[in-house]
C-alpha cells in the first residue's frame, strides 16, 4: 500500500539524517553541540555553528517551544548538518526562520521533527537555488 511505502521512505530518510548528523556533531544530554569536524575546516566550521546558534537564539521568542534548549539544539543541529552537506550554500542568515516554521509544523511528531525538518529544508533550498 501507499502508506507502507511512505513509511519506508520516512524511516530511510530519518536514518540517513541521523547518520549525517552523527558524522559531524554530537548533541549532549544538556543540549550542547560538539562538532566532530577536524583539520583545515575546523575553524570555519565553528564559525558557521556560532552564527547558526546566534540566529537560533533570536528565533521566535514569542513561542514557548523555541525558547526550550531541546528545540534550539535541534534547529542548530539540522542547520549545521545542512551547511556541512551543502558547502556551496552553507548557511545563509535567515535560514533559521524557514527552519523554525518547518520545525513547528513537524513538531507534532517530536521524535522525527528534526529529521523531517532537515529534509523539507533541503527541498525548499533546492527550489530557491
Amino acid at each position: 500500500s501507499r502508506r507502507s511505502e511512505w513509511n519506508a521512505i520516512e524511516s530511510e530518510r530519518r536514518a540517513l539524517y541521523a547518520a549525517y548528523r552523527s558524522e559531524v556533531l554530537v548533541v549532549t544530554s544538556s543540549h550542547k553541540i560538539e562538532v566532530k569536524v577536524k583539520g583545515h575546516r575546523a575553524m570555519e566550521t565553528l564559525d558557521v555553528l556560532q552564527q547558526i546558534q546566534k540566529d537560533v537564539e533570536r528565533t521566535r521568542h514569542e513561542c514557548d517551544s523555541f525558547r526550550r534548549p531541546p528545540t534550539r539544539a535541534a534547529l542548530s543541529a539540522l542547520l549545521f548538518v545542512y551547511a556541512h552537506r551543502n558547502p556551496d550554500t552553507q548557511y545563509i542568515q535567515g535560514m533559521h526562520e524557514v527552519a523554525a516554521l518547518l520545525y513547528h509544523v513537524f513538531s507534532a511528531d517530536p521524535e522525527a521533527a528534526e529529521a523531517d525538518t532537515f529534509w523539507c529544508l533541503c527541498a525548499v533550498m533546492r527550489e530557491i537555488k
